[in-house]
């Protein structure tokens, strides 16, 4: 999925599976020009705020974001739960 934001625009590429009416984007991965660093400090908030866009346009309530290797950074890689209103 592509998604812009005041820092340019990005594709977000992941595996996407349903369990009722929760999407969950697997393997998720940002692709930047210029890598990752790019988007700096506020690539979590991006992440969130395109995946709850996404979910909205395919009709979930919930889109759960399960990071890849590359979206890992230094600590515990967690799934990220975004509720879709």
């Amino acid at each position: 999925m592509g998604a812009k934001s005041a820092k340019g625009a990005y594709e977000i590429m992941a595996n996407m599976r349903w369990e009722g009416k929760t999407l969950i984007l697997d393997r998720t991965r940002i692709v930047v020009e210029g890598g990752v660093g790019a988007i700096g400090a506020g690539m979590r908030t991006e992440l969130l705020g395109a995946a709850k866009q996404f979910g909205r346009q395919q009709g979930a309530s919930e889109a759960i974001v399960n990071r890849g290797a590359q979206l890992g950074g230094r600590g515990a890689v967690t799934s990220i739960h975004v509720k879709v209103d």
